[in-house]
């Protein structure tokens, strides 16, 4: 008996099918979407989750079977009862379960059963007929040229006229710029002229003449008049300045690294299971990193660009990891 088949007619007409002893398919409304990569349209649909917890017999399958069949309730519920011996035999072994129109149930890496929906099957009744198409982007050639006649419109042609000084006012600002830029300068070291030494030896002692001693810029410089009218000079030695030099700061480049994570796990070799599963199915899929909590994130794919990440996570997504998200390192 095709119990597959019964339980396909079901979802077209109830959210929830229940399969006892194996598990229930509880069916959601999605709204219409659109894949800004591919440029394909999606109408609603009914998204199908397999919840193993939903074991419980409501007779739903079951009285199907009996109307359709024409038998006792007793004997519908012993086809239903082979049916999930069958799959419980076979998820042990770890095989898949091919559900006709439905989907595949299969055992992943960490033992856990997971649910693959059939997208080619739409079980909400509301879209009957309905089917996914791709419409490329609209090239408007041409348009540039209309816009440009709409704006120039409302653009104030100039009258052409240059505006000018005279002749008197060029000759002031030329003037002016000395006598600013000496007004500024007397301003900004006003304080370093006022503080100028003003000696009043030659007043008393004219016979004095200027004598410039050199003096190394190392030593301190010690000067006194004496009774005589002699200029006496006297320098104690001093350790040397040592020169400051900058210092050199070499720019190093900060690269950044996006992965787009599909995976998160708590044993460290649930992620290695993961990345090697990825590898076979061709993607260039490594452990990405580890949180402080100890969780392994595990990436499908790393770039060192953000546009080319974004485009690759887009895909991702809408083909086979709908959960898949986009970390920066």
């Amino acid at each position: 008996m095709n119990i597959e088949q019964y339980i396909s007619d079901l979802l077209y007409e109830h959210d929830c099918v229940i399969i006892p002893g194996l598990g229930g398919f509880i069916g959601n409304y999605t709204p219409a979407r659109v894949n800004p990569v591919h440029h394909t349209f999606f109408p609603p649909c009914k998204s199908l989750l397999f919840n193993i917890n939903l074991k419980q017999n409501d007779g739903l399958l079951a009285n199907r079977i009996v109307q359709d069949k024409m038998i006792p309730y007793e004997e519908a519920m012993h086809f239903i009862r082979s049916f999930v011996n069958h799959c419980n035999s076979l998820l042990k072994e770890e095989k898949k379960i091919r559900l006709g129109n439905i989907g595949t149930l299969f055992m992943d890496n960490r033992g856990t059963l997971q649910f693959d929906q059939d997208k080619e099957v739409n079980y909400l009744m509301e879209s009957y007929g309905l089917t996914s198409f791709i419409s490329l982007p609209i090239q408007r050639h041409g348009i540039h040229k209309g816009l440009e006649k709409k704006i120039s419109g409302y653009v104030i042609p100039s009258s052409g006229k240059k505006r000018s000084f005279t002749k008197s006012l060029k000759w002031a600002a030329f003037l002016a710029l000395p006598f600013g830029a000496a007004v500024l300068l007397g301003i900004t070291n006003f304080n370093k002229l006022k503080n100028i030494p003003v000696s009043y030896s030659g007043l008393l002692y004219p016979a004095i003449s200027s004598v410039s001693i050199p003096v190394p810029s190392t030593e301190k410089v010690k000067t006194s008049i004496q009774p005589s009218g002699h200029l006496l000079v006297s320098a104690s030695e001093e350790s040397p300045v040592p020169e400051i030099r900058p210092t050199r700061i070499i720019p190093h480049e900060v690269t950044r690294l996006f992965g787009i994570i599909v995976g998160a796990f708590k044993i460290h070799d649930n992620a290695e299971r993961l990345v090697a599963d990825l590898r076979q199915k061709g993607h260039d899929a490594s452990i990405f990193d580890e949180t402080k909590t100890g969780l392994s994130r595990v990436s499908i794919q790393n770039f060192s660009n953000r546009d080319e990440a974004l485009t690759s996570l887009a895909i991702i997504r809408a083909v086979e990891f709908p959960a898949a998200w986009l970390l920066e390192k």
